[in-house]
């Protein structure tokens, strides 16, 4: 009895790191570019629309920024490019500003 129990349990461990390598593979697909600091080092978000290029914005905060909420979102155009500022507070009550550069779907509905 134990055996078998212990064989499920690996499969079912294995099972969950497979699935966690993909859709880490998956969002990494949807992010690339800099550290968001700056415009010119903006994450440039992947996407083929609106709603689903905000879901990786807040995707993003939440993968680098564990626990910050979003204070302020504002849009820039800047050198033909559009961009999603967003202002967070972190845990500790420090504020942050990310840049996102949002053209590949900006204005994309369907």
């Amino acid at each position: 009895m134990m055996p078998h129990r212990f064989i499920c349990t690996i499969t079912i461990l294995c099972a969950l790191i497979r699935t966690s390598s993909s859709l880490g593979a998956e969002r990494s697909s949807l992010f690339s570019g800099g550290d968001g600091l700056t415009k010119e080092h903006a994450v440039v978000i992947h996407a083929k629309r609106e709603d689903d290029g905000t879901k990786a914005e807040y995707a993003w905060i939440r993968e680098y920024h564990p626990g910050a909420k979003v204070e302020l979102q504002s849009l820039i155009s800047a050198d033909g490019r559009i961009y999603d500022c967003i202002e967070v507070v972190a845990m500790d009550g420090s504020r942050q500003k990310y840049y996102f550069d949002i053209s590949e779907y900006f204005g994309r509905l369907d």
